[in-house]
């Protein structure tokens, strides 16, 4: 495709006629001024329910303070939300009819028809208005003496062979729309409006660039991007361009000079131009594929047929009949300012350049790369579902954008480092609250408040958070205690009563004598009922040596180190394990029980945290090399344990079962 080396100002004819017109229409005498709210009431003055913003009430105006009717009015379900010198307000439940009040009409003070369609204006409410941050526009001039964007200017340099001023208007249109101040009230159609800029507290570099004839030479244009660079610019915009490219075009010089100045850390964003009704294709230097290419869009999020489209185009933004300043020279109002509207993409591509500058208020580190990411993520998708070569990625959202970015809690993060942006309780670093939430962002929710590791935390229900064997998703075994902490404890067990004294004291020279004799005496009509208690508890004792192994092994697989203290002990209780099936066999109840007890403490013991220790801490200092066949010991006891044979000689008849609570295996 040829080259061109001039481009047109207004990215075609369909600017430069609205401008003119516009003009003539708004400002009858092209002169500036201020419309007061008409009196006449309701005329082109809507309504809360006009609107869609009544949510279920009335809202009504009362012309009186008589307490006596405001009272029978609260008495009906109705709030005083206003109370003036010879008025108030009321808001009222629907679906009743109140006599001698009328409605309340809303006005409209700022340039709701583009700024408020992206989101600006509830952004503006929170603060944030481009303070501080440096908008280059690079077109035909600014007039530094409107009332919109007087005492903005920081630098201003004049690359034609015209004189500085702005004679046609359209570079003071654009800066309006960036960042014009809404300093003049406007009768626009009989509503009450201002040109509202998307980043009113911007600050401005002007490059003039375009001549008064409305070209603007190629090489003006470049020369202007490195000065803007070397002003300190941190957002660039360019509503100009020419030819049509379907693809992004690197390769064109002109192009690849806004990717320069985007390496330099500045975010460029360029009309995608006014060429879409002969086809597809982006203007340069909007195909550029660092460059952010705007497309038009009208009120209704509908994209212009004249907006120019295809893979190059990155968002779409208002840019039909875009109420802004004019230069006095433009529409002879000198001294007064001008005012019009004007429709093309070089009105839509402001709105995404005032954007990148709100977002750099919010955090300056934002890199053009980031911005693209942030404003193409957030974007109201109104084409085919996600990227389109239409409207791109969407309708640029500066609410969502900013609320992307913004640290709403105070709590000193942003998403999404900050993963609940709502509470400001939550953030990255915080320590951990037993609470069922993630307090520090890490992904995990009450991580270091589960003691014994049974997955189940202190305030998620575990009444004991030392054992491992207790919490709701454990089963009720026969030991005296509440194991699935429903506050019963062994309930639905074989063995009717209770008695601290059963199975309290460890013996390891007790015999089944005792049976009778005081220590199970409260047992004396149902010894079967003991020996089906006692083999429970072998059983518990199986599963809590053979959960103690399997931990050791998951944390072996994941690099940590263990303690051969812990295999030491797991060593130990094996051969308890032995013991207590052998007195179990011998009919030494009490016996087997004491030491069941106790291999299910050494269990636990075992697998607690601190014999388990990272890779990158070095191996304990208290290892035992002469125990370096432990393994081996261990995956011949699991072996044996898992055949259910465990020198049982065929008489026990306890399966092992591995998992978190009691009593599985059946």
């Amino acid at each position: 495709m040829m080259q061109r080396k001039i481009f047109a100002w207004a990215l075609g004819i369909v600017a430069v006629a609205s401008i003119t017109s516009g003009a003539a229409q708004l400002l009858p005498g092209q002169k500036v001024f201020t419309v007061a709210v008409r009196k006449d009431e309701g005329r082109s003055i809507p309504t809360c329910k006009e609107l869609g913003r009544c949510k279920g009430e009335q809202r009504l105006m009362l012309k009186s303070k008589n307490e006596r009717t405001i009272g029978r009015l609260v008495q009906w379900g109705c709030k005083v939300r206003h109370r003036m010198r010879d008025q108030t307000t009321i808001r009222c439940p629907e679906g009743r009819t109140y006599l001698g009040l009328r409605s309340e009409r809303f006005f409209r003070s700022n340039d709701l028809f583009s700024a408020e369609q992206i989101g600006a204006v509830s952004v503006h409410a929170r603060g944030v208005t481009g303070q501080g941050v440096k908008i280059a526009i690079l077109d035909s001039g600014v007039d530094t003496d409107h009332a919109e964007l007087a005492g903005k200017v920081l630098a201003y340099r004049n690359f034609t062979d015209d004189g500085p001023e702005d004679a046609i208007g359209h570079g003071t249109h654009v800066a309006g729309i960036a960042m014009g101040r809404g300093a003049q009230g406007i009768d626009d159609g009989g509503r009450a409006n201002r040109v509202l800029g998307i980043a009113p507290d911007a600050e401005l570099i002007v490059a003039k660039v375009c001549g008064n004839d409305g070209w603007c030479a190629e090489g003006a244009i470049m020369e202007a991007m490195e000065w803007a660079v070397a002003q300190g610019a941190d957002v660039m915009n360019l509503s100009l361009g020419g030819g049509a490219f379907l693809e992004h075009c690197d390769g064109d010089p002109l192009a690849a000079k806004l990717n320069w100045a985007v390496d330099q850390g500045v975010t460029v964003v360029a009309a995608s131009g006014n060429g879409g009704e002969l086809g597809e294709g982006v203007a340069v230097p909007a195909c550029g594929s660092k460059v952010i290419a705007v497309g038009a869009v009208d009120a209704s999020d509908a994209v212009q047929p004249w907006s120019s489209y295809g893979r190059p185009i990155d968002l779409v933004a208002p840019g039909l009949s875009i109420l802004s300043s004019l230069s006095c020279q433009s529409v002879q109002t000198c001294p007064e300012a001008g005012y019009g509207k004007a429709s093309g993409t070089s009105m839509a591509a402001p709105h995404v350049a005032g954007a990148v500058a709100l977002l750099l208020q919010l955090d300056s580190t934002i890199t053009p790369v980031q911005a693209y990411s942030i404003l193409t993520e957030t974007a109201k998708d109104i084409g085919s579902a996600g990227f389109d070569t239409k409207a791109g990625f969407g309708r640029v959202d500066i609410d969502a954008a900013v609320m992307l970015v913004s640290d709403q809690d105070r709590d000193g993060y942003r998403i999404p480092e900050d993963c609940n942006d709502s509470d400001a309780a939550v953030y990255p670093g915080r320590g951990e609250v037993c609470n069922s939430k993630d307090d520090n962002c890490d992904g995990r929710i009450d991580e270091g408040w589960d003691q014994d590791a049974d997955g189940v935390t202190s305030c998620g229900g575990d009444c004991n958070d030392a054992d491992a064997f207790i919490s709701p998703r454990a089963e009720e075994t026969c030991n005296e205690r509440d194991d699935n902490c429903n506050k019963i404890v062994d309930e639905n067990c074989p063995i009717p009563g209770k008695s601290s004294s059963s199975f309290s004291n460890s013996s390891s020279s007790a015999s089944s004598s005792e049976v009778g004799n005081g220590r199970f005496s409260h047992q004396k009509e149902n010894v079967v009922g003991v020996r089906v208690r006692v083999e429970m508890e072998i059983r518990v004792a199986k599963e809590a040596y053979v959960r103690a192994w399997t931990r050791i092994d998951a944390e072996t697989r994941v690099g940590k180190i263990v303690n051969d203290e812990a295999k030491i002990m797991l060593s130990e209780a094996y051969s308890l394990l032995l013991r207590a099936e052998d007195a179990f066999l011998s009919g030494d109840l009490q016996n087997a029980f004491d030491l069941a007890q106790e291999v299910k403490r050494m269990a636990n013991q075992a697998q607690s945290g601190h014999y388990f220790k990272d890779a990158k801490d070095g191996k304990d200092s208290k290892r035992d090399d002469n125990l370096s066949d432990s393994a081996g010991v261990r995956r011949e006891a699991q072996g044996d344990m898992r055949a259910g044979d465990m020198r049982a000689k065929g008489e026990m008849k306890v399966e092992v079962g591995v998992g978190h609570g009691k009593g599985r295996g059946k």
